[in-house]
């Protein structure tokens, strides 16, 4: 809801300044002082709020606002962009900075095409992110040895199944325990093969990940190429707003994966070039302890 001019004018040091001035003719000029501060503050309170340098003075303190609501969100951003660069192998870090570098090259600062590829950017990082948990979880289930294990559970289960017939025509006294034993082992087996279903997944997501990853080395490649050579801004800009289309759809394969959503966000207007807030405390932690060495 929009503060009213009056509203924004109680709290302001406008508001303050009038009341102290009345005040202060109350108390040096006596009675006459008194209906004078009075009739001013009256005056003051109609009006200052409408009065072209106080709508000024709004209109600055709403944009401060707002600046300072940016500059939160850009460092929060900051943090999460560089906590996940952190946690990229060195290959992958290499990758993402070449693809920033080819991105520079194409759109940077106040041009209107940056935003786009800003964007382009954060879903390329996220992909290599998402790309390396992916493979990080089917090493550790290639290691498992799923596939294997499955095959011998169902192996098992089948020979215990003809072991349950035989001990149910001697009429044996261990068929209850037998028959709680295959229970368990067929629960095992469902386990197992929710597993494989999970792998398949994965790794039909993990080469999902590396293909766009791949789309879009291509392509901001193929959008500089455009830059360098083409004189016409229009296509340069086509080209990057049909790239943004396939973003679009990337972006929602990204959401739809639910185990990745906590890396989901929106990027704020020039998150990827800003600094993180936590990048300058390991050199300031560094000058205080060099001072207290010295000290």
């Amino acid at each position: 809801m929009t503060e009213t001019p009056r509203k924004a004018f109680v709290s302001s040091p406008h508001h303050a300044t009038l009341g102290l001035a009345a005040l202060a003719s109350m108390v040096v000029w006596g009675p006459l002082g008194v209906v004078g501060g009075v009739v001013a503050y009256v005056l003051g309170w109609v009006y200052l709020p409408d009065m072209p340098f106080f709508t000024r003075w709004r209109e600055n303190k709403v944009a401060a606002a707002l600046e300072a609501q940016r500059q939160s969100e850009l460092g929060e951003f900051a943090v999460q962009r560089d906590a996940m660069l952190s946690q990229l192998a060195n290959s992958r870090t290499q990758r993402h900075s070449a693809f920033v570098k080819t991105c520079q090259q194409v759109a940077m600062g106040q041009d209107p095409r940056a935003r786009k590829v800003e964007e382009m950017q954060w879903t390329y990082l996220r992909l290599l992110s998402i790309e390396q948990s992916l493979e990080v979880f089917l090493e550790g289930d290639r290691r498992d040895g799923v596939p294997l294990l499955l095959r011998e559970a169902t192996e098992e289960i089948t020979a215990m199944e003809e072991e349950l017939a035989n001990l149910k025509a001697q009429n044996s006294p261990s068929l209850a325990a037998k028959e709680r034993l295959l229970e368990s082992r067929k629960s095992r087996l469902d386990v197992l093969r929710q597993r494989a279903e999970r792998i398949q997944e994965a790794h039909s997501n993990y080469e999902l990940a590396s293909a766009e990853l791949d789309r879009l080395d291509e392509q901001i490649k193929l959008i500089r190429a455009d830059a360098v050579a083409s004189r016409h801004t229009g296509n340069i800009s086509d080209r990057i707003d049909a790239t943004f289309e396939n973003l679009a759809q990337t972006n929602r394969w990204i959401s739809d994966m639910d185990r990745f959503r906590d890396q989901l966000g929106e990027i704020p207007e020039g998150g990827m070039g800003v600094r993180s807030p936590l990048a300058a405390q390991p050199s300031q932690s560094r000058s205080a302890s060099g001072k207290q060495a010295q000290g």
